[in-house]
């Protein structure tokens, strides 16, 4: 018996309805398997050839097996329900052989497939996952299964006609971003798919606007880049995650119906929106993350009613002054370009912000010492551009890990630093000339000081020596 042959023969002494096999080998030997029910072959990047499948096989994976050519699928596969072939670009098997050979296929994985052109899913009545990743040649999808649940056609860019004249009672995920072309009305999504969960048109620039009206299970919809859109109404109760990201001419946002599920909303260079932020904050209670990033008109915000808020994305809001009523629950903060923030509420205790972002904010009327007390969990602060910033004491923040000062030109000295330290920049800092370094620094393993020509080591000498083994720039 060959060495080959041996191993399969061990590997299958015992088998009785299940073996999960990482392919290592050359696999044209199953016909010593009949009992295979689950073959895994994650990235066997020189595997060629598959053959002899068992007909008790019902999962097999070959994601990222590039190179397979050959798939023998002469024999029937009656009870094969999972297949993936991501990635398996060079796999000479044509889709009408996939749909005779596997009729009761529930899963099926195309992502990559670069030269298909259409598929038509009539002989697959059980198909409820289909992944039709980036295939760029892709034009047509026809009879799809009415027992489908997720259909994702994300970067198939040449994608042009989706038959929706059926219903697709349980379709939950629809994923159209990036096909631009797809001739389908949002009407007939709507109509279509009642059941929606998930909808993701990222990138449709032709989009008008969108009526949510007939799609009361809606929870998450994704229309970033839909540069045309104006308009979006009807959104349902469900609601829990909206990004309107970079739709930069959408004017109109339908938030007279209350959204007591929504937790996350994107709405960064939507500078076009006639919404308040009294609005927002009036309609959406359950708000945990909120970006409004690129907001040059908002002026102020109190986050008084969104108890719930974690984290709150404000960079360049360029006519924001005023920031108050911040959430005890607050955990990222970022207030990046946003040049004249004057007033940031900081009396109240923030327990859970790790993250704060305050680079730019020249004109913010906060001292270092109510920051180190309002926030003693900080670990990543950004205080970059503070030109008047003259000393930081760091004694107050245990958690501190990544602090980054760049042109603070004010600042002469730094103390107390944690010993959770990893990452500090100060480069540009010019004028710095003590840097505390009494206490040990065990996880430091980014340090900028570029530009600190004036620090002074414990000799009094300007030169400074970097701790060993610190990725250090100077």
């Amino acid at each position: 018996m060959s060495s080959t042959n041996l191993l399969f023969h061990s590997c299958a002494f015992n088998v009785a309805h299940k073996l999960v096999f990482l392919l290592t080998v050359a696999s044209d030997i199953f016909t010593g398997l009949p009992c295979m029910q689950e073959l895994t072959a994650f990235s066997c990047t020189s595997l060629t050839a598959l053959s002899c499948l068992s007909t008790s096989l019902q999962i097999l994976w070959l994601n990222g097996c590039c190179n397979v050519e050959t798939l023998n699928l002469n024999v029937s596969l009656p009870n094969l329900h999972t297949l993936n072939l991501s990635g398996c670009t060079k796999l000479k098997v044509s889709p009408e052989a996939l749909v005779t050979s596997a009729p009761s296929l529930r899963v099926l994985d195309l992502t990559g497939w670069s030269s298909l052109k259409s598929l038509d899913c009539e002989g697959l009545p059980c198909m409820q996952w289909l992944d039709l990743r980036y295939c760029t040649s892709l034009t047509a999808l026809s009879c799809l299964s009415t027992s489908l649940q997720i259909l994702s056609l994300y970067g198939s860019c040449n994608v042009e006609r989706l038959n929706l004249n059926m219903s697709l009672p349980n379709l939950h995920t629809l994923n159209l971003s990036g096909c631009t072309k797809l001739k389908v009305s949002p009407e007939a999504l709507v109509t279509s798919a009642p059941s929606l969960g998930e909808l993701r048109l990222s990138g449709w620039s032709s989009l008008k606007s969108l009526d949510c009206e007939g799609l009361p299970c809606m929870q998450k919809l994704y229309l970033r880049y839909c540069t045309s859109l104006t308009a979006l109404s009807c959104l349902s109760t469900s609601l829990q995650n909206l990004s309107l990201y970079g739709s930069c001419n959408v004017e109109r946002l339908n938030l007279n119906v209350s959204l007591p599920n929504l937790h996350t909303l994107n709405l960064s260079g939507c500078t076009k929106l006639k919404v308040s932020p009294e609005a927002l904050v009036t309609s959406a209670p359950s708000l945990r993350v909120l970006d409004l990033t690129g907001w040059s008109s908002l002026k102020s915000l109190d986050c008084e009613g969104l108890p719930c808020m974690q984290w709150l994305d404000l960079r360049y809001c360029t006519s924001l002054t005023a920031l108050s009523c911040l959430s005890t629950s607050l955990q990222i903060l970022s207030l990046y370009g946003s040049c004249n923030v004057e007033r940031l509420n900081l009396n109240m205790s923030l327990p859970n912000l790790h993250t704060l972002n305050l680079s730019g904010c020249t004109k913010l009327k906060v001292n270092p010492e109510a920051l180190v007390t309002s926030a003693p969990s900080l670990r990543e602060l950004d205080l970059t551009g503070w030109s008047s910033l003259k000393s930081l004491d760091c004694e107050g923040l245990p958690c501190m890990q990544e602090l980054t000062a760049f042109s603070c030109t004010s600042l002469t000295a730094l103390s107390c630093l944690s010993t959770s330290l990893q990452i500090l920049w100060l480069n540009g800092c010019c004028n710095v000339e003590t840097l505390n370094l009494n206490v040990s620094l065990p996880n430091l393993h980014t340090l900028n000081l570029s530009g600190c020509t004036k620090l002074k080591s414990e000799s009094g000498s300007t030169c400074y020596h970097p701790r060993p083994h610190c990725g250090c720039w100077i």
